[in-house]
């Protein structure tokens, strides 16, 4: 996924698997879509994103089980 810069995620994704962007060296932003649905995340989802900046988030989400992005500096919640 070198060429992978930018991705929105539809709010239809309910499960996001383990290393699922792992070693996306380009990836910039992320953006969740209203309603936030994502259920579960695997774990290091962004491991060695080192291009990312910003994982948008709406305001609604409730990160308090989602220890992955709960303390993540590059969260934005919009």
């Amino acid at each position: 996924c070198i060429e992978l810069e930018n991705i929105s995620i539809p709010s239809s994704v309910i499960i996001i698997d383990s290393y699922a962007f792992q070693y996306c060296s380009n990836l910039a932003s992320v953006y969740f879509k209203s309603p936030f649905s994502v259920k579960s995340f695997g774990e290091s989802i962004f491991n060695h994103c080192i291009s990312l900046k910003i994982i948008s988030i709406p305001s609604s989400a409730n990160l308090s089980r989602i220890y992955q992005l709960k303390n993540d500096k590059r969260v934005l919640k919009y």
